[in-house]
């Protein structure tokens, strides 16, 4: 009985402390169901997106979706690969609450620019030799909308002039 209760111990203790690690991560992580409604969304999404938890659950991610980034993210939802050949960086715009759209400058009509990784969830083999079954998606989002905005500066400077913001020679 006091082995059983120190393995418990244990577990919980293990338990919270990855608890912390995923809801006190800079990213926003998440997990789709295999129809690719959110199942699970740690506290980052409200700091993120301006959305609570709450709001996403059991919705749609392609509801979050800019319009003109849908074809990818189905595509990216679509693979259902794992592994070495799962999403990486993957450059997705993301649709903000309100409140969020408001207060900050790197949003863009309301919309935020994220770097995806995601992997394909499956259940294991059964003995029975039955094969795996697709389970939804795991996966961690980054905001990058300061870094594209970056970018977007630099590429300008390259071909406008600063002072007249006329096109330069290279342009």
């Amino acid at each position: 009985a006091r082995e059983n209760r120190q393995i418990r111990t244990r577990l919980a203790n293990s338990e919270r402390m990855y608890r912390y690690l995923v809801d006190a991560s800079p990213d926003l992580i998440y997990m789709l169901d295999h129809q690719g409604r959110f199942s699970y969304v740690n506290e980052r999404a409200e700091a993120m997106l301006g959305f609570k938890s709450s709001e996403l659950l059991g919705r749609h991610f392609l509801d979050f979706i800019h319009e003109d980034d849908l074809d990818r993210a189905q595509f990216t939802f679509n693979e259902r690969r794992r592994g070495p050949r799962a999403a990486r960086n993957v450059e997705l715009r993301v649709k903000c609450g309100e409140s969020k759209s408001m207060s900050n400058h790197a949003v863009r009509d309301g919309y935020l620019t994220i770097s995806l990784n995601a992997t394909g969830l499956y259940s294991q083999k059964s003995p029975d030799g039955r094969p795996e079954t697709y389970l939804g998606t795991y996966g961690v989002a980054r905001d990058v909308s300061e870094r594209k905005r970056a970018e977007e500066r630099v590429a300008y400077h390259a071909y406008y002039d600063t002072l007249t913001d006329l096109p330069n020679r290279v342009l």
